[in-house]
């Protein structure tokens, strides 16, 4: 079994949906494939209290008549989440083979609150260095590390801080290329929230099923569901594929992503602040 080869196809997987958001640190131990330092969100919109170019409008929001329009559904979410002020949002990457146990994942959250800055983010990994960083309400960023072997800290790295980095998911591919079928409502913390799904294979363009670690013809299964809030913004997005890789072994992949607590989100100080402070602020 060449784990190295599958590793590399894996991460090329991984990356069609999370759109680069393995993030590299300067601490690593081991050789391993090289990844781009950027998180998974790829849109940033304009600073709190910038001056915008034209003036602004409310974009409409669900419900939503298939095909969905990607800019359309993803302005909304936007907007939902920077009137909101705050979110909470994960994302993971979790790829198994069920014959040998094999299992890889990649799973980065967030809180953050968008006016006063505070971020908290975390990346548990198996294909690059884990994270945890704190921002401050003024961008200053902390992150435990170990340097000369010893217990530390230092600042993280630019792509990490800024907590508008995440108010847009990478989803605009998918919400192109997936013919969503309208699935009802269902209700959560009193609001109405609008399901859209797609169970067969037919349903996804090619571009989306033609993945490098999988053999040509060889997906059995795909599917997709995507909830939105009223608000419009983003609940879930989960993408599975279950098919044959390029050594003949069943590989089940999965990728969500989910936004919580929009308007709600809190960021606690970590315990470990004030030690940070003293080693970085002096």
């Amino acid at each position: 079994m060449d784990w190295s080869r599958r590793l590399l196809a894996v991460l090329v997987v991984g990356l069609v949906v999370l759109a680069g958001c393995s993030a590299g640190s300067q601490d690593t131990p081991t050789p391993e494939p090289v990844v781009d330092d950027t998180p998974p969100a790829t849109a940033t919109p304009a600073a709190p209290g910038a001056t915008p170019t034209a003036t602004p409008t409310v974009p409409e929001g669900p419900p939503y008549e298939p095909p969905l329009n990607a800019s359309e559904v993803l302005r909304a979410h936007e907007y939902a989440v920077l009137k909101g002020g705050s979110y909470s949002f994960r994302t993971a990457l979790r790829v198994r083979e069920p014959s040998s146990n094999w299992t890889l994942h990649d799973v980065w959250t967030v809180r953050a609150a968008l006016m006063d800055g505070p971020m908290y983010l975390t990346r548990d990994s198996t294909v690059s260095n884990n994270h945890i960083v704190f921002v401050n309400a003024t961008g200053t960023g902390y992150e435990p590390a170990v340097i000369n072997g010893k217990e530390s800290f230092k600042r993280p790295r630019e792509a990490l801080t800024d907590p508008r980095r995440f108010v847009t998911p990478s989803l605009e591919p998918f919400i192109r290329g997936i013919n969503f079928t309208a699935d009802g409502t269902i209700t959560r913390d009193g609001q109405t929230v609008y399901v859209y799904t797609a169970t067969n294979k037919s349903q996804f363009a090619p571009g989306l099923l033609n993945l490098r670690y999988y053999r040509n013809g060889s997906i059995r299964n795909a599917s997709a569901r995507l909830l939105i809030a009223e608000s419009g913004a983003i609940q879930e997005f989960d993408y599975r594929i279950n098919g044959t890789d390029l050594e003949g072994d069943t590989i089940i992949y999965r990728a969500p992503f989910a936004y919580d607590d929009v308007g709600s989100t809190e960021v606690p100080e970590p315990p470990w602040l004030e030690e940070a402070r003293d080693v970085l602020d002096e």
